[in-house]
């Protein structure tokens, strides 16, 4: 598909968001986006230090073992994108495209408007790039860093690919600035990183990483009339996280204030139309669920929150307790690529610690159980007393969304009649039937989630499901 017939099918699809769309595509072709960020990038300060955001509580043993563990793989060069071992060597090629389907493929390393990672034509699917630049491993060699008796080898390869990072991507240069989430997630990864193991950074090391860091707030804002016109979803609110978080990070900034106003802004209008009463979401897909209950958490994490966003958050972690997380797996319904807002050394397709790190947030902490079980809590809440959940829906009674669910002895039946408009299939009247772990019937799932466009609606489609 051609630039321009890319371009008219948004414009159709937008609405009232095509104008702005317009303006935007606009300035990037005609040099505005040029000159809009070259001079962001001159407005860094030059002495602009980060303030401590996150005050994490101190993680149980086996949390201990599991983070100690991921991270001795890390430094051996192997790191876990989308549930799969990627072979990354001591220091990562942050333009390499690890996806598996294209091999040997690099990205571009230009100004990133100047990168197209959605048309047909595209060199390999974006988000595996993507998840490694969200530096979740890099949170969990500062967690490993941050228990007793640290092995070495930790901290070296923290700082090996922090500055290969830092390198290989200097500010506006290539495909890790061409997504707003994907600067507000490594932002958040880095301010967690600095929360554990801030310490053992070199002094001209941590001044680079600030330098980035408050970057990342000016390229927020300037780059959403890009989510405000085409991402009102999941994207927006990570965006207004990511304003919010970094606001915090830089006090004492007049820039800084501006984020955070504007972040909270955008976070509590969004809230409105993602979390249903019911607790479900527009997303129609249950992997952008969790995603949104852990940016969500990440906004709690961050303290003074607005009930509105607490209330969100309770809501759309009961909304999983009655899909049944709690009681085995659950089925995939709609896009599931196992993107995450937190860092977990855990099985992607578990549910439940998320929900529970949403209860725990709304209450005064979680059980010791809930803290050995899952690295969502253990790392991100304290002991205490969780806000009340619900029990799994067994008599087939709508849990919302448009799902219902049943349960009769070890046979568990779940049956779809609604959806959303963003990461929804075609895939009403869906039935799903678990007997103890094992599907009897299943949903095809995503099935190609960022590929060709025309495979991608086919597996979308209803001939699908």
């Amino acid at each position: 598909m051609s630039r321009l017939k890319a371009a008219a099918r948004d414009v159709r699809a937008l609405g009232l968001g095509a104008p702005l769309r317009v303006a935007y595509d606009g300035s990037k072709a005609l040099g505005g986006h040029r000159l809009v960020f070259d001079a962001a990038v001159r407005r860094v300060p030059p002495d602009a230090r980060s303030a401590p955001v996150y005050r994490l509580p101190a993680p149980g043993a086996a949390a201990v073992a599991r983070a100690r563990a991921e991270a001795t793989a890390i430094v051996g060069g192997r790191v876990t994108l989308f549930g799969r071992e990627v072979e990354v060597g001591p220091v990562p090629d942050w333009h390499a495209s690890y996806d598996p389907a294209a091999p040997g493929v690099h990205w571009p390393e230009e100004p990133w408007w100047q990168i197209d990672v959605r048309l047909a034509g595209r060199l390999a699917d974006i988000k595996w790039v993507w998840e490694l630049g969200r530096h979740r491993h890099m949170v969990v060699l500062a967690r490993a860093l941050a228990t007793p008796d640290p092995d070495p080898a930790w901290k070296a390869t923290l700082d090996r690919h922090l500055r290969g990072w830092l390198r290989q991507n200097p500010l506006e240069q290539g495909v890790h600035w061409a997504s707003n989430l994907e600067v507000a997630l490594r932002a958040m990864a880095w301010l967690e990183v600095l929360a554990r193991a801030g310490h053992h950074l070199a002094p001209e090391l941590r001044a680079e990483l600030d330098a980035h860091l408050f970057h990342s707030g000016n390229h927020l804002l300037l780059e959403l009339p890009y989510t405000v016109s085409t991402m009102r979803n999941n994207h927006l609110l990570g965006d207004a996280v990511g304003l919010v978080t970094l606001s915090r990070a830089f006090p004492d900034e007049p820039a800084a204030r501006r984020w955070g106003e504007v972040g909270e802004r955008l976070l509590l209008a969004q809230l409105d139309r993602e979390v249903r009463p019911d607790g479900s979401m527009v997303e129609d897909s249950v992997s952008y669920h969790r995603f949104v209950v852990e940016l969500l958490a990440r906004r709690a994490l961050l303290g003074d929150t607005p009930p509105a966003v607490l209330a969100a958050l309770h809501r759309s972690a009961r909304f999983l307790d009655r899909l049944g997380v709690h009681d085995g797996p659950v089925p995939h319904h709609g896009d599931w690529d196992e993107g995450r807002a937190l860092a977990v050394s855990g099985d992607p397709l578990d549910l439940s610690g998320s929900a529970r790190l949403a209860l725990a947030l709304c209450g005064d902490g979680a059980p010791d159980s809930w803290r050995d079980d899952h690295d969502e809590v253990a790392w991100y809440a304290a002991a205490g007393e969780p806000a009340g959940g619900d029990a799994a829906e067994c008599d087939g009674h709508s849990i919302g969304g448009g799902l219902s669910r049943t349960a009769r002895g070890e046979l568990v039946v779940w049956l779809k009649a609604g959806g959303g408009p963003w990461h929804g299939h075609a895939d009403h009247t869906t039935v799903a039937v678990r007997q103890g772990d094992e599907w009897l019937v299943g949903d095809p799932g995503t099935g190609n989630y960022n590929g060709r466009d025309e495979s991608r609606s086919l597996l979308r489609s209803s001939a699908a499901h």
